[in-house]
């Protein structure tokens, strides 16, 4: 059991590092582009031949599961990630689940490989759906921040946008700056509303989809503006004077209380933190410590009320101590 621990933590560090060097690479490639001649060597890499057997074997599933029609009502959950109503881009999701379950499962048959313990039913189920919910948690975790970094950079947005009226510039023109100035989702999302117009929706109707797909004050603020302007006409500049103000106002006042409530974050995050340190101290110590949960009826029971436990306190805690801040 030693050996296992470390050898996943070995694997663990090698691929981190692996993968803060192939950053590290891309990010030097991108800023000496420029600067170096291109030769016609159309050799793929590893990483790109790994790649692309990657998203062949996720297309392929995906197209499997279209095929098959279960899954088709629970894609429909991730069109809030990808943006898109495409069947085939929101089943990729749950290709990439079945595959991050899979991998889990993989893991387990090498672990009772080496260990020589019989593999049970209950073994594989915990494993596969432990897998399968693991991205979940990290769209969640991705989602969160990127819902936070929108509603600081909309002010920007207005901000860009209300400087482009100031200059004579039209709502479309102001639009395609927003996506040509800044970065990030924000700019993403005012190139979907470019795209949107284009493909010929109006402007109210295209602010309206960026509304829905941004849950932010400032974006409704934003659309409902936008919907008035188009309908009655008005001096474009001052109204969006008073959106600017209005939006920087509550950036500072959201600035304010973020401060001012970090320290409950804070001791927030501890508290949820200390029974898995405690866990991962414990199996250090002493490997076999929960060896009983895992091989046992009563311990499998004994896990999942742990388990339900560990989130009724953390939804406890987080009532008592947590302050979020949503303005």
């Amino acid at each position: 059991m030693e050996l296992l621990v470390l050898f996943l933590i070995c694997l663990i560090l090698l691929l981190l590092w692996l993968l803060i060097k192939t950053y590290r690479s891309y990010k030097l490639s991108k800023r000496f582009n420029s600067y170096t001649l291109e030769f016609d060597d159309d050799t793929p890499s590893i990483v790109d031949i790994l790649e692309s057997s990657y998203k062949y074997l996720e297309e392929s599933l995906s197209k499997r599961l279209m095929k098959i029609h279960i899954f088709d009502d629970y894609s429909k959950k991730y069109i809030k990630y990808s943006g898109s109503k495409k069947m085939l881009i929101n089943m990729n999701y749950i290709s990439r689940k079945i595959i991050i379950g899979l991998m889990c499962l993989l893991l387990l048959i090498i672990h009772s490989f080496f260990k020589d313990n019989t593999i049970t039913l209950i073994n594989i189920l915990i494993s596969f759906l432990s897998g399968f919910f693991l991205y979940d948690i990290y769209l969640y975790v991705v989602g969160k921040y990127e819902d936070k970094r929108l509603d600081n950079d909309i002010s920007e947005a207005i901000v860009v946008m209300n400087n482009a009226f100031k200059s004579g510039k039209s709502i479309i023109q102001a639009i395609d700056l927003v996506s040509k100035e800044l970065k990030g989702p924000i700019a993403l999302e005012f190139k979907k509303i470019s795209e949107d117009i284009k493909f010929g929706l109006d402007i109210e109707e295209a602010f309206r989809r960026f509304s829905s797909r941004v849950n932010s004050v400032e974006a409704t603020y934003l659309t409902s503006s936008i919907s008035v302007l188009s309908k009655t006409g008005g001096n474009i500049v001052s109204v969006f004077d008073s959106i600017e103000k209005n939006a920087l106002a509550r950036k500072k006042l959201r600035d304010e209380l973020n401060s001012n409530s970090s320290q409950a974050r804070f001791v927030y995050r501890i508290l949820v933190a200390i029974p898995p340190f405690l866990v991962l101290i414990l199996l250090l110590l002493s490997p076999g410590y929960f060896v009983t949960l895992f091989t046992t009826t009563i311990g499998f029971i004994a896990l999942l009320l742990i388990i339900t436990l560990y989130v009724f306190y953390i939804i406890i805690i987080r009532k008592i101590v947590y302050i979020e801040v949503r303005l």
